[in-house]
């Protein structure tokens, strides 16, 4: 199986549908010390360093104080850049399909380590749709279609494939559970149970 080494210290399965990932010691994107993440998403080391305190974090706390001290006016400066920052996207709409496009691949990559080329490559390799039903698009979200879902094993988190959202959720509801999901498989293939039209 090929691998490499992402930017943020994680391994990138190049086509593995489903690679297994674990949890090893990483650097600090920010300080760069060491650090053992407490999850397979952490990129920076918080109060974990191994060896002294994460210099971030002086800085940080110094802003913490400082954004107590000046409430109103970080409120309002946040609420201007995010104003300068929709009116910029809006008055350009191909700029802002790009970047929705962007953060999703940003998420995909932090969520799972896969990225476009992966998710597309996995896609393909399903004939376009979705692994189970072959639905190309997930459900409507703000009048578009939700992109398909990467569906992974929740304790071993290995990518299994590409799902729409009634699949993935499906598939959640009934927990992972191949004995569940063969039981409903059979009970919707039998006959329905007759019942009697007699009414006390």
């Amino acid at each position: 199986m090929d691998s490499r080494q992402s930017s943020v210290g994680r391994p990138v399965i190049t086509i593995n549908l489903k690679p297994k990932l674990s949890i090893e010691s990483r650097v600090c994107l920010r300080c760069g010390g060491t650090y053992l993440p407490t999850s397979r998403n952490k990129k920076y080391c918080g109060r974990q360093k191994v060896n002294g305190t994460c210099s971030w974090h002086a800085g940080r706390d110094s802003n913490r104080k400082y954004c107590a001290d000046n409430k109103e006016l970080v409120r309002s400066q946040i609420q201007q850049h995010a104003r300068r920052t929709y009116e910029t996207l809006i008055a350009n709409p191909a700029a802002y399909a790009a970047y929705l496009e962007r953060s999703r691949d940003k998420d995909r990559a932090n969520r799972y380590g896969v990225s476009r080329e992966q998710f597309e490559a996995i896609r393909t390799a399903q004939n376009g749709g979705c692994a189970i039903c072959g639905c190309v698009r997930g459900r409507m979200f703000k009048g578009k279609p939700r992109d398909l879902a990467v569906d992974h094993d929740h304790e071993t988190w290995r990518i299994r494939g590409l799902l729409c959202d009634d699949c993935n959720i499906g598939l959640g509801l009934f927990q992972d559970d191949p004995m569940r999901l063969m039981n409903a498989a059979v009970y919707l293939a039998q006959d329905p149970t007759p019942i009697s039209d007699d009414r006390p």
